[in-house]
């Protein structure tokens, strides 16, 4: 609902403005269509794009309240994104306006085809911001999201802004705006990637999930990860500030021990020896014990002992099955061990770059992981349970 505010505001501004105005570009607020979020599939049998948009009423309507800004979904079809945008108008009957679009689903088959194009149109157009969020829809369509279930917020868009805005939290899905993509798609020695949303089942109807990552392979999608394998992307690239790590059969017992994070730093270090990349990743963890599923006592000295060399154990094999994956059935840096490798040894990737595909295939990785257990939240002792 912020948003939502925020647009009634702007249109309220606008309007009061617009009465006071004589400038030669004054635009009626009925003359505009404010798109909030759009979504690109193609037809397979006509090998058309079409577009789908999200568009703000401003205007109200039946069973809306006076100035309510509900949503309208209109889609065309066109031999080019910007002619079925261009035709959307047609259905509209009023110019789009896409300052306040927040998100562009993109199909799967889109995305397996290659992104360039639909990048194009959204860079060069110069309404259309770069900081709009980028996701593939992993379903039949992109433009199905659009008619979810959307309890909290009024559209559908300013939802899956606001559920990425909050990814930071368990990155189980990346957070990747359009000029952030194409840093990627151009940058050397790392691949691309983007979070993923689909449909799943509720009891009134279907609800959309943002959950998993895209790989590409410069800008084709190539495959995915899950939500604990994007969660473990994101502890590699730096990018994990809280979360929760599940470590089960602690000690050798039936009982499981979720932590809690509060802060980690990873450093990554490059080598290049006998014909071969070394990446090592050092690992610091801060956590805390934030529940404890049994009688396993964790908390006193030997039993956190256990703990912290279970725990690390544990990250350190995932990290290493992780990459493992990615080399054998995707060979894409994500992870972008190419990038640090160029900035930390320059002399030795102006040599292997070309060839970056096979060298990352190839690569030796040594992670290294400590956690330190600082607290156990409010309780000092396992719950224990009498005879």
């Amino acid at each position: 609902m912020r948003r939502a505010r925020i647009l009634a505001l702007l249109l309220v501004i606008f309007a009061i403005t617009s009465l006071f105005s004589g400038c030669w570009n004054y635009k009626e607020i009925d003359d505009l269509a404010i798109a909030a979020g759009m979504a690109i599939d193609k037809d397979e049998d006509t090998g058309n794009y079409i577009v789908t948009v999200e568009i703000i009423n401003a205007h109200g309507g039946e069973g809306q309240g006076q100035g309510s800004l509900g949503p309208e979904i209109y889609d065309a079809q066109g031999g080019t994104i910007f002619e079925a945008v261009r035709n959307i108008i047609l259905k509209v009957g009023r110019k789009l306006y896409w300052s306040h679009a927040t998100v562009g689903i993109i199909s799967e088959n889109i995305a397996r085809e290659g992104l360039v194009g639909v990048i194009d149109w959204i860079e060069r157009d110069g309404e259309v911001r770069t900081s709009m969020r980028l996701l593939i829809s992993k379903g039949k369509t992109a433009g199905e999201i659009f008619y979810s279930l959307c309890p909290i917020e009024s559209t559908v868009s300013f939802l899956l802004e606001r559920v990425l805005e909050s990814t930071d939290v368990l990155r189980k899905a990346p957070d990747r705006e359009v000029w952030g993509f194409i840093n990627d798609l151009s940058g050397e020695g790392v691949s691309a990637v983007l979070p993923v949303v689909y449909l799943v089942e509720h009891r009134e109807g279907k609800v959309l999930q943002v959950y998993g990552t895209a790989i590409f392979k410069r800008d084709k999608l190539v495959g995915y990860l899950n939500g604990a394998e994007s969660q473990l992307l994101a502890f590699i690239k730096d990018e994990v500030e809280s979360g929760i790590i599940p470590i089960e059969n602690v000690a050798g017992t039936r009982d499981n021990v979720s932590l809690e994070i509060f802060g980690n730093t990873t450093k990554i270090k490059t080598d290049y020896k006998e014909g071969k990349a070394i990446v090592k990743i050092y690992m610091n963890m801060e956590v805390s014990i934030a529940e404890i599923k049994g009688s396993v006592d964790v908390i006193d000295l030997e039993g956190q002992k256990k703990l912290k060399s279970q725990s690390e154990k544990y990250m350190e094999k995932e990290i290493n099955d992780l990459v493992s994956k990615v080399q054998d059935e995707y060979q894409s840096d994500i992870f972008g061990f190419g990038s640090e490798l160029k900035k930390q040894i320059p002399h030795i990737w102006k040599k292997i770059s070309s060839n970056w595909d096979e060298e990352f295939v190839n690569l030796d990785l040594e992670v290294k992981v400590n956690i330190e257990i600082k607290a156990s939240a409010t309780t000092s002792e396992p719950i224990k349970i009498g005879d």
